[in-house]
C-alpha cells in the first residue's frame, strides 16, 4: 500500500511545483519587460531633450520701394519639349465664303 501512496503523491508534488514555477517565471518575465521599457522611455526622454532646442533663423518682413520685378527662387521648365510651328500664310490657297443658299441647304447656323 505504501507503494501506491508514493506513486499517487508524486503527481501532486509535480502539480504544486508547476503551480509555483509558472507564476514566478511570468513575474520575472513581466518585470524584465517593465524594466526594459523604462530604460527605453528614459533614453527617448533624453533624446527628446537633446533635440528640443533647434536653431532657427527668424526674418521679418521689410517694406521696400515699389518695383515691377519679382524675384522668386525657382525655375520654370517644361516636362517635355515639343516643337510649335507658327501659323503662316499658305495654309489655304484660297478663301471661299459659304453663301447663304448653301447654309440654308445644310441647315448651318451662324
Amino acid at each position: 500500500m505504501q507503494h501506491n501512496q508514493a506513486i499517487s503523491g508524486q503527481p501532486q508534488r509535480s502539480a504544486i511545483k508547476w503551480f509555483l514555477v509558472i507564476p514566478i517565471a511570468l513575474l520575472l518575465g513581466g518585470s524584465a519587460i517593465f524594466w526594459l521599457r523604462g530604460r527605453e522611455s528614459s533614453a527617448l526622454a533624453a533624446t527628446t531633450m537633446a533635440n528640443i532646442a533647434e536653431p532657427v533663423s527668424v526674418t521679418y518682413p521689410q517694406r521696400r520701394g515699389a518695383s515691377g520685378d519679382i524675384s522668386l527662387p525657382s525655375t520654370l521648365q517644361a516636362y517635355a519639349d515639343s516643337p510649335i510651328y507658327a501659323r503662316t500664310n499658305g495654309y489655304l490657297a484660297h478663301w471661299y465664303a459659304i453663301s447663304e443658299r448653301m447654309c440654308r441647304r445644310a441647315n448651318c447656323s451662324q
